[in-house]
């Protein structure tokens, strides 16, 4: 019988480029496609911080 695990999913995201901005706008992007799929997320909105996914509803695969 599969387990229902219930959690949210981390991202961790950035850029390539020094300073805050690039890392900023990589965040700001993600977070507009998640909410464009109907996710929600949590983000500060620093370049520091972690995505965070909320509502996931994980399932575990039946077969291999």
């Amino acid at each position: 019988m599969a387990r229902l695990v219930r959690d949210d999913l981390w991202l961790l995201h950035g850029g390539f480029e020094q300073g805050e901005g690039p890392g900023v706008s990589v965040g700001r992007e993600v977070g507009r496609a998640l909410g464009a799929v109907g996710l929600g997320w949590v983000w500060e909105g620093t370049a520091h911080d972690a995505i965070r996914v909320t509502g996931m509803d994980w399932k575990k695969r039946l077969g291999g």
